[in-house]
Protein backbone atom coordinates (compact mmCIF):
# COMPACT_ATOMS: atom_id res chain seq x y z
CA UNK A 1 0.00 0.00 0.00
CA UNK A 2 0.88 3.65 -0.11
CA UNK A 3 2.01 3.71 3.53
CA UNK A 4 4.60 1.00 2.95
CA UNK A 5 5.76 2.81 -0.19
CA UNK A 6 6.05 6.06 1.75
CA UNK A 7 8.09 4.35 4.48
CA UNK A 8 10.42 2.92 1.82
CA UNK A 9 10.74 6.37 0.21
CA UNK A 10 11.56 7.94 3.59
CA UNK A 11 14.23 5.27 4.11
CA UNK A 12 15.69 6.02 0.67
CA UNK A 13 15.77 9.76 1.34
CA UNK A 14 17.41 9.05 4.70
CA UNK A 15 20.06 6.94 2.99
CA UNK A 16 20.74 9.84 0.63
CA UNK A 17 21.06 12.12 3.68
CA UNK A 18 23.79 9.84 4.98
CA UNK A 19 25.60 9.29 1.67
CA UNK A 20 25.08 12.84 0.29
CA UNK A 21 26.02 12.15 -3.33
CA UNK A 22 27.54 15.19 -4.97
CA UNK A 23 28.64 16.76 -1.68
CA UNK A 24 32.18 17.94 -1.10
CA UNK A 25 33.01 14.90 1.07
CA UNK A 26 31.36 12.44 -1.34
CA UNK A 27 33.33 9.35 -2.25
CA UNK A 28 32.02 7.24 -5.16
CA UNK A 29 33.02 4.05 -3.34
CA UNK A 30 29.97 4.65 -1.14
CA UNK A 31 27.99 3.26 -4.06
CA UNK A 32 29.43 -0.15 -3.18
CA UNK A 33 27.46 -0.01 0.08
CA UNK A 34 24.30 0.98 -1.80
CA UNK A 35 24.73 -1.92 -4.22
CA UNK A 36 25.41 -4.24 -1.29
CA UNK A 37 22.20 -3.13 0.46
CA UNK A 38 20.21 -3.80 -2.72
CA UNK A 39 21.88 -7.20 -3.04
CA UNK A 40 20.97 -8.04 0.57
CA UNK A 41 17.35 -7.22 -0.13
CA UNK A 42 17.38 -9.33 -3.28
CA UNK A 43 18.99 -12.18 -1.37
CA UNK A 44 16.31 -11.99 1.33
CA UNK A 45 13.54 -12.09 -1.27
CA UNK A 46 15.19 -15.02 -3.07
CA UNK A 47 15.67 -16.85 0.23
CA UNK A 48 12.03 -16.30 1.07
CA UNK A 49 10.97 -17.61 -2.36
CA UNK A 50 13.17 -20.74 -2.17
CA UNK A 51 11.23 -24.01 -1.92
CA UNK A 52 10.72 -25.29 1.62
CA UNK A 53 12.32 -28.59 0.55
CA UNK A 54 15.73 -26.87 0.46
CA UNK A 55 17.11 -26.75 4.02
CA UNK A 56 18.12 -23.38 5.44
CA UNK A 57 21.62 -24.74 6.05
CA UNK A 58 22.05 -25.41 2.32
CA UNK A 59 20.80 -21.93 1.39
CA UNK A 60 23.07 -20.36 4.00
CA UNK A 61 26.08 -22.37 2.77
CA UNK A 62 25.51 -21.26 -0.82
CA UNK A 63 24.98 -17.66 0.27
CA UNK A 64 28.11 -17.69 2.40
CA UNK A 65 30.07 -19.23 -0.48
CA UNK A 66 28.85 -16.37 -2.65
CA UNK A 67 30.19 -13.83 -0.19
CA UNK A 68 33.54 -15.64 -0.15
CA UNK A 69 33.58 -15.52 -3.96
CA UNK A 70 32.70 -11.81 -3.86
CA UNK A 71 35.57 -11.21 -1.43
CA UNK A 72 37.97 -13.05 -3.73
CA UNK A 73 36.89 -10.91 -6.68
CA UNK A 74 37.33 -7.70 -4.65
CA UNK A 75 40.76 -8.88 -3.54
CA UNK A 76 41.83 -8.90 -7.18
CA UNK A 77 41.33 -5.12 -7.23
CA UNK A 78 43.10 -4.48 -3.93
CA UNK A 79 46.58 -5.01 -2.59
CA UNK A 80 46.04 -8.79 -2.39
CA UNK A 81 46.17 -11.22 0.48
CA UNK A 82 48.57 -10.76 3.35
CA UNK A 83 50.06 -13.66 5.28
CA UNK A 84 48.15 -14.46 8.45
CA UNK A 85 49.90 -16.07 11.40
CA UNK A 86 49.61 -16.71 15.11
CA UNK A 87 46.82 -15.16 17.10
CA UNK A 88 45.58 -13.27 14.03
CA UNK A 89 44.88 -16.62 12.35
CA UNK A 90 42.85 -17.71 15.39
CA UNK A 91 40.88 -14.45 15.24
CA UNK A 92 40.31 -14.92 11.52
CA UNK A 93 39.03 -18.49 11.97
CA UNK A 94 36.74 -17.35 14.81
CA UNK A 95 35.45 -14.46 12.68
CA UNK A 96 34.66 -16.83 9.79
CA UNK A 97 32.88 -19.26 12.13
CA UNK A 98 30.80 -16.53 13.79
CA UNK A 99 29.97 -15.00 10.42
CA UNK A 100 28.87 -18.37 9.02
CA UNK A 101 26.65 -18.98 12.06
CA UNK A 102 25.22 -15.48 11.73
CA UNK A 103 24.56 -16.06 8.05
CA UNK A 104 22.68 -19.26 8.89
CA UNK A 105 20.65 -17.44 11.56
CA UNK A 106 19.72 -14.69 9.07
CA UNK A 107 18.74 -17.23 6.43
CA UNK A 108 16.61 -19.25 8.87
CA UNK A 109 14.92 -16.13 10.26
CA UNK A 110 14.01 -14.86 6.78
CA UNK A 111 12.53 -18.26 5.91
CA UNK A 112 10.56 -18.67 9.13
CA UNK A 113 9.55 -15.13 10.08
CA UNK A 114 7.80 -12.38 8.19
CA UNK A 115 10.25 -10.08 6.39
CA UNK A 116 8.53 -7.08 7.95
CA UNK A 117 9.36 -8.57 11.36
CA UNK A 118 12.92 -9.61 10.59
CA UNK A 119 14.02 -6.51 8.67
CA UNK A 120 13.90 -3.98 11.54
CA UNK A 121 16.38 -6.09 13.50
CA UNK A 122 18.82 -5.50 10.69
CA UNK A 123 18.88 -1.83 11.64
CA UNK A 124 20.96 -2.79 14.65
CA UNK A 125 23.84 -2.97 12.15
CA UNK A 126 23.50 0.77 11.73
CA UNK A 127 23.74 1.30 15.49
CA UNK A 128 26.74 -1.02 15.84
CA UNK A 129 28.49 0.45 12.80
CA UNK A 130 28.09 3.94 14.20
CA UNK A 131 29.28 2.83 17.65
CA UNK A 132 32.35 1.18 16.11
CA UNK A 133 33.05 4.24 13.97
CA UNK A 134 32.97 6.46 17.06
CA UNK A 135 34.82 4.21 19.51
CA UNK A 136 37.35 2.45 17.29
CA UNK A 137 37.98 4.91 14.46
CA UNK A 138 37.33 8.14 16.41
CA UNK A 139 34.88 9.35 13.75
CA UNK A 140 32.25 11.89 14.66
CA UNK A 141 29.00 11.59 12.69
CA UNK A 142 27.55 14.92 11.64
CA UNK A 143 23.94 16.03 11.99
CA UNK A 144 22.92 14.75 8.53
CA UNK A 145 24.27 11.29 9.29
CA UNK A 146 22.52 11.11 12.65
CA UNK A 147 19.25 12.46 11.22
CA UNK A 148 19.38 10.03 8.29
CA UNK A 149 20.11 7.13 10.61
CA UNK A 150 17.20 8.04 12.86
CA UNK A 151 14.88 8.31 9.84
CA UNK A 152 15.97 4.89 8.57
CA UNK A 153 15.31 3.30 11.94
CA UNK A 154 12.00 5.15 12.33
CA UNK A 155 10.73 4.04 8.91
CA UNK A 156 11.71 0.45 9.71
CA UNK A 157 10.00 0.52 13.09
CA UNK A 158 6.90 2.11 11.55
CA UNK A 159 6.75 -0.63 8.90
CA UNK A 160 7.21 -3.31 11.56
CA UNK A 161 4.44 -1.94 13.77
CA UNK A 162 2.10 -1.41 10.83
CA UNK A 163 2.62 -4.94 9.52
CA UNK A 164 1.95 -6.35 12.99
CA UNK A 165 -1.27 -4.35 13.20
CA UNK A 166 -2.38 -5.58 9.79
CA UNK A 167 -1.57 -9.19 10.73
CA UNK A 168 -3.60 -8.89 13.94
CA UNK A 169 -6.53 -7.37 12.07
CA UNK A 170 -6.45 -10.14 9.45
CA UNK A 171 -6.43 -12.77 12.21
CA UNK A 172 -9.72 -11.55 13.67
CA UNK A 173 -13.07 -12.56 12.13
CA UNK A 174 -13.81 -8.99 11.12
CA UNK A 175 -10.27 -8.66 9.72
CA UNK A 176 -11.44 -8.27 6.16
CA UNK A 177 -12.11 -4.54 6.71
CA UNK A 178 -9.69 -1.67 6.01
CA UNK A 179 -6.76 -1.04 8.29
Amino acid sequence: GWRRGLAIAVGLVAMLMIVRPGGSDYDATVLIAVVAACALSARDLATRAAPASIPSLVLAAWGFAGSVLGGAVLMAFGPGAAPVEGVTLVYLIAAVAVTALGYYALTASVRVGQLSTVAPFRYTRLVFAMAIAVTVFAERPDGWTIAGSLLIVASGVYTFLRERRIARAMATPEGAGPV
